[in-house]
């Protein structure tokens, strides 16, 4: 498979993404005063909550409970289990200094990506730190991390594919991991609340990478945190598109470039309480972002007379929390507390993952996952307007490229644009080339591609049609990954990525694969024909969507076809792509 326009997608999001983002820059230009600023908070933050999907919190929730203490010179670490809505029981520390009758402010920390969670050497000595500067400080466990795995000890990959599977069993749903971790974090508040010892009316979060993204987005929608501190994450989502960057199923949050977001939105909209924003010199979070998001944040808070409240803090070094960052971040939540300045030149000892467990757990998210799929309620929708393709397609514009050759067999080739680029590619299998449309055929055999059209029609007799859809075969991406990790349909690769955009964009990635479709059959079709689909692996999707938009398909036949999306809910593993799903179209429609 060779891959001859592998920059159509890295172009075609770019040009919306990069739409948005001149938007939302004339829109901070033309804030100027106190009353635009506010104006601007509250709008942002309305839109950052769409982004979440919280349920109403029930009332009884299955009560915490201590399973073990760890004594220290200056406090104890707790082990507690608390229970979260949706997501089952969440395991964590509670570092609670001594005290002297007064009531501790509280710190959450959130981890980031480490498979072992909350005893991750830079998360315990962050939490002992803070612990010394006279912070209650709880841990807890992300969702496929620590004591929370779940896919138990025989699953030997990293947390982020966790993270990938569950996404995937999400996203039929309407929800997304970073939703789920962010009920994680609200429940984590709502049982410091019942904590006597804690004063709940100081109230920091911070966290690193993946927990510098729990972080942003908990600080945009609770209202009890009283500062907030997230660390190597802070960037621009425009940094992240020009770079190639995929990020992480968690940080990917739905629509929210479609409302003219960037990450420090989720900071603005809780302005102006007290901010820090750190990060690294040499982070492949672009650290040239991370300067931009303060800037804007900056502005925000100088309009609001808070300009004190805002810092900026980029230690030298790479992705990962430093002891500078970690004593930085304890400086600031004391200052903000109203805590005396800590001393803390020692470097904290740890303790092993197996001292700092709460033990086997006794449940997973899979119930959980499965009891929404059952009680989804059935909803009418439109396929066409669920997909973002306006009907009836018009018969496109084609461009006739130069024929290739494998062995005796001879590929013609037409491709199809899409606002100006390549998107996806016509076949004609023949013993010679041909240069137009054949104009006599009555019935055409239109052959739609798992990932290379060319390869697969080698059984396929002269005079077959194919196709190869945007984000495979010649449109396979040559941006993000080289090597293994660019193959098509990996848990966090290219095919992924330009997912994640189009879930950011209200633009479908698999919509844009029917559009393929529907513009090829309009073409063929052109001439009088009858189209017939034979479709195969992921093709099938595209595929059967098509039939069920366009009367002109007459059949489809399927070969090694995917599961259905209510099955790839109900695995554990699923093997659907993202980009083989529409967002919350459970219960609506399925592709099957």
């Amino acid at each position: 498979m060779e891959s001859i326009f592998g920059q159509s997608l890295q172009l075609y999001y770019s040009k919306h993404a990069f739409r948005h983002f001149r938007e939302r820059e004339e829109a901070l230009e033309n804030i100027r005063s106190r009353e635009d600023a506010l104006a601007y908070v509250n709008s942002v933050r309305r839109k950052c909550a769409g982004s979440f999907v919280l349920p109403k919190a029930p009332e009884v929730r299955k009560p915490a409970r201590m399973v073990g203490k760890i004594p220290f010179v200056w406090g104890t670490i707790e082990k507690i289990v608390y229970y979260t809505d949706g997501n089952g029981p969440v395991s964590a520390n509670l570092y609670l200094p001594f005290s002297n009758g007064e009531k501790h402010p509280a710190a959450l920390l959130l981890c980031g990506h480490n498979d072992i969670g909350k005893a991750a050497p830079t998360y315990q000595k962050l939490a002992m730190l803070l612990a010394k500067t006279g912070f209650a400080v709880l841990v807890i466990d992300p969702i496929g991390q620590g004591d929370r795995r779940q896919y138990g000890a025989d699953f030997k990959r990293p947390c982020w594919d966790e993270h990938c599977y569950i996404g995937r069993r999400l996203f039929p749903l309407g929800d997304w991991t970073g939703s789920r971790m962010v009920r994680d974090a609200i429940s984590a508040i709502d049982y410091l609340e019942t904590r006597s010892e804690i004063d709940l009316s100081r109230l920091g979060v911070t966290g690193n990478s993946g927990g510098g993204t729990a972080t942003t987005f908990l600080t945009a929608i609770e209202k009890r945190i009283t500062i907030s501190a997230p660390s190597c994450y802070v960037t621009s989502w425009s940094n992240n598109i020009s770079n190639e960057r995929p990020t992480d199923n968690e940080q990917i949050p739905p629509h929210s470039l479609a409302e003219n977001l960037d990450i420090v939105d989720f900071l603005i909209a809780h302005a102006p309480i007290p901010v820090l924003i750190s990060g690294k010199d040499n982070d492949f979070f672009d650290p040239r972002g991370t300067r931009k998001a303060f800037r804007e944040l900056h502005k925000i808070y100088s309009l609001l007379g808070k300009e004190d409240q805002a810092e900026l803090n980029i230690d030298s070094g790479n992705h990962g929390l430093s002891l500078n960052l970690s004593r930085n971040i304890c400086s600031f939540f004391a200052r903000h507390a109203g805590l005396p300045a800590p001393e803390l030149h020692e470097e904290p000892e740890t303790l092993t993952e197996q001292e700092l467990s709460c033990g086997k757990l006794e449940e997973t998210l899979d119930p959980h996952i499965l009891s929404e799929l059952e009680n989804r309620p059935v909803r009418k929708a439109d396929p066409a307007a669920e997909l973002r393709i306006t009907l009836p397609v018009p018969l496109p514009e084609y461009y006739v490229l130069r024929e290739c050759s494998i062995g005796q067999t001879v590929f013609s080739r037409f491709a199809l644009p899409d606002e100006g680029l390549v998107m996806s590619v016509l076949y004609k299998k023949d013993s010679s080339a041909w240069y137009h449309l054949p104009e006599k055929e009555e019935t055409v055999v239109l052959y739609v591609a798992d990932k290379d059209a060319k390869s697969e029609m080698a059984d396929l007799p002269d005079g077959s049609w194919g196709i190869d859809l945007r984000g495979i075969g010649e449109i396979s991406p040559t941006s993000c990954y080289q090597g293994e990790q660019a193959a098509s349909f990996t848990l966090n690769g290219a095919d992924y990525h330009y997912s994640a955009l189009g879930l950011q964009l209200d633009l479908p990635l698999l919509g844009g694969k029917v559009h393929d479709l529907l513009k090829a059959a309009a073409l063929l079709a052109s001439f009088g024909r009858k189209i017939k689909l034979i479709a195969r692996g992921n093709g099938c999707i595209p595929a059967m969507l098509a039939k069920r938009l366009d009367a002109g398909i007459s059949a489809v036949e399927l070969i090694d076809p995917p599961p259905s999306w209510e099955e790839n809910v109900r695995q554990s593993m699923p093997s659907l792509p993202q980009s083989a799903m529409i967002f919350d179209a459970a219960g609506k429609f399925d592709w099957r």
